[in-house]
């Protein structure tokens, strides 16, 4: 545990143990079966608020219908406290009611924690699989550039340029089918690096067979092959 944490958790104990303090000093330990549910539920939404406060930071983007999680546990305390309250200081004889009531407050939040984690899980899906389809044309059109400025050939830099042009405004949506060509065109500028890095002549040769292996991944996306 890092010095933060330990610094999070002692301010987290602070409460428990003023809450504990007043709550057995003024009413001692005498007392119905329905406010030591109502204690014991406070200490729950608490220790869940103080549980959310190591997992989310601070500027995390999960949220719960535009709430961040940690807003979402605090509302849920700051609900079964004053609620739990209430039966501490009614000290009803039966416990059916705080019961009900907590378990359905404890049932919104725990169905606000499940819809968060589906819905980050399904973010999170969307922009990995994002990225993967950025990889090609930002990776290859990066190549393309570096090349083009290094080129010592104008001509050779201008034929470059286009290519750049051609990848760089390519479809960026990939799909499986097109992947082995996307790789094909990626290990061509291995070679291709190399020629230009050495001014060699069949250098552009290579650029050409660039060239024709990206306008076929392009043709093979825009039919659906």
């Amino acid at each position: 545990m890092n010095r933060q944490n330990g610094l999070k958790l002692g301010l987290g104990l602070v409460f428990l143990a003023v809450f504990n303090a007043v709550f057995f000093i003024a009413g001692g330990t005498d007392h119905p079966k329905s406010v030591w549910l109502a204690y014991a539920f406070i200490h729950i939404a608490y220790l869940l608020l103080v549980a959310t406060s190591f997992l989310v930071k601070e500027n995390s983007q999960k949220v719960v219908m535009g709430m961040p999680l940690y807003t979402v546990s605090t509302i849920y305390f700051a609900l079964s406290f004053v609620i739990n309250l209430i039966f501490v200081f009614a000290k009803p004889e039966t416990l059916t009611a705080c019961l009900i009531i907590n378990i359905i407050l404890t049932g919104f939040y725990v169905a606000s924690m499940l819809t968060l984690v589906m819905a980050n899980d399904a973010t999170q899906a969307a922009v990995d699989r994002r990225e993967k389809e950025l990889m090609y044309v930002n990776e290859a059109s990066g190549r393309l550039k570096a090349m083009q400025e290094s080129a010592g050939d104008e001509a050779l830099a201008r034929k470059i340029e286009r290519v750049y042009d051609l990848v760089r405004n390519s479809q960026v949506k990939s799909s499986q089918g097109v992947h082995n060509q996307e790789m094909n065109v990626l290990r061509m500028l291995d070679e291709l690096e190399y020629l230009v890095e050495s001014k060699d002549p069949a250098a552009e040769e290579t650029l050409r067979e660039v060239e024709k292996a990206a306008r076929e991944r392009n043709r093979m996306l825009q039919y659906g092959k």
